[in-house]
């Protein structure tokens, strides 16, 4: 179709997420720890939905990756919600990873099992997270301790279940998703805490246009791909798949905010038409350029293409 047969689509062998944000995806928590086999899954992913809904740019981690030589010093943030089971060896990683500036987040009963789902003697980072703070995270949304020049943040609750939308397989065909604003309003504040200052920033992008930047570790060009999917109206109850949506252009200005070193050229591409059109940049700090793709340019899909 012409859009895997795109010939200026990314290149994706030599393409990787931009991001310094990751998910670490616990298999030794969702196979062994017989308490969360339920509720680990739905957390993770209800994680990882929450940020991709606010186009907060992020990959995940296997946890056999801490292990197996993985360089952990690429990411600035690691969230590591529910996983109960850590290895004396993935401590010492993490440990260090947080000692060195990085910021860990954690819930639950994080760390009181081995890889196999057995008790461990001492709670993963108990010397770090100690039990004061434990006990302070019991009647608070959630707390930070320092380790050298980073910190673990901890939340007793695991707030991201109330993410998570089940596949239509596990409903029946019927939309359910209707997660408690009360509960949103608290991710939001746990994880604009631990995520900071991110390398793309939204400033301002309309509700259901989703985006994923990468980086050509070969060309050293930025691709921000925009997906348009303002004309999905499915709403709690409705019947799924729903009728196909009408695609309709995006009036609204799309502008957000990316790290690079430089930038020499921006452009918009898309399958659905032949040509570039123009984007707007303009450098805001030392690493920093605000892009604004004007508004009529996003139809379906595009990329904007950031030349350095």
């Amino acid at each position: 179709n012409r859009y895997t047969s795109w010939p200026e689509n990314m290149n994706n062998r030599t393409s990787v997420p931009y991001t310094d944000v990751a998910l670490i995806f616990s298999r030794s928590t969702r196979d062994w720890s017989v308490k969360n086999m339920a509720d680990y899954p739905k957390e993770i992913m209800g994680t990882g939905q929450f940020l991709s809904e606010r186009n907060v740019q992020h990959t995940f981690l296997l946890d056999d990756a801490l292990t197996a030589g993985f360089d952990m010093s690429r990411f600035r943030a690691l969230l590591a919600p529910g996983m109960d089971c850590i290895s004396t060896e993935q401590e010492e990683l993490l440990t260090r990873f947080v000692f060195n500036g990085g910021t860990l987040f954690l819930t639950g009963e994080a760390g009181t099992l081995d890889p196999y789902g057995e008790p461990r003697a001492n709670r993963a980072f108990h010397q770090i997270l100690t039990d004061d703070k434990l006990l302070e995270a019991a009647r608070t949304d959630f707390v930070t301790t320092p380790h050298g020049k980073g910190r673990i943040v901890y939340a007793s609750k695991k707030h991201a279940i109330n993410e998570y939308a089940a596949s239509i397989r596990d409903t029946r065909m019927v939309y359910t998703f209707s997660p408690d604003p009360t509960i949103t309003s608290i991710n939001e504040k746990i994880l604009t805490d631990v995520i900071g200052e991110p390398l793309f920033r939204p400033i301002s992008i309309p509700a259901k246009v989703f985006v994923t930047a990468y980086k050509d570790v070969e060309t050293g060009a930025k691709m921000v791909h925009l997906l348009n999917a303002t004309g999905i109206t499915a709403k709690y109850g409705d019947a799924l798949p729903t009728p196909n949506p009408t695609w309709k252009t995006v009036e609204e200005e799309i502008t957000f905010h990316i790290s690079l070193p430089s930038l020499s050229k921006a452009y918009y591409a898309t399958p659905d038409s032949e040509g570039h059109k123009a984007v707007n940049w303009k450098k805001t700090c030392e690493n920093g350029f605000t892009i604004t793709v004007p508004k009529g340019t996003l139809e379906k899909y595009g990329i904007v293409y950031l030349q350095p």
